[in-house]
């Protein structure tokens, strides 16, 4: 089975939602991710936060995103920022595009 066949709805939706940010010229970092995620998922309750941090590791691990810089916002914990790879923008367009119109329709 090839990594991108192992996927989960939850790594799909944060590839998706990232795909989103960055097409808003916008910054993905876990905080972002997780708020707009439970935005998206408002019919099965909150995901912890946690969980989407761990998703997140998954995701490096299997290079479809990558810690891209950290910022230091004022009044506010650091921010580490992640980048689609271009395995991961693939991945999102052809494989999770159903994900993708979801999420963009929720986001109107």
């Amino acid at each position: 089975m090839s990594p991108s066949s192992a996927l989960s709805k939850t790594k799909q939706k944060i590839l998706a939602i990232m795909y989103h940010l960055e097409k808003k010229n916008s910054s993905p970092y876990g905080y972002k991710i997780w708020q707009l995620l439970n935005k998206f998922e408002h019919d099965i309750g909150s995901p912890d936060i946690r969980n989407v941090y761990r998703h997140l590791s998954g995701l490096c691990e299997l290079q479809y995103i990558v810690k891209d810089s950290s910022e230091d916002p004022k009044d506010a914990p650091q921010r580490h920022i992640y980048k689609l790879t271009d395995e991961g923008r693939s991945f999102t367009e052809s494989k999770a595009n159903g994900v993708l119109e979801r999420l963009e329709l929720s986001m109107r």
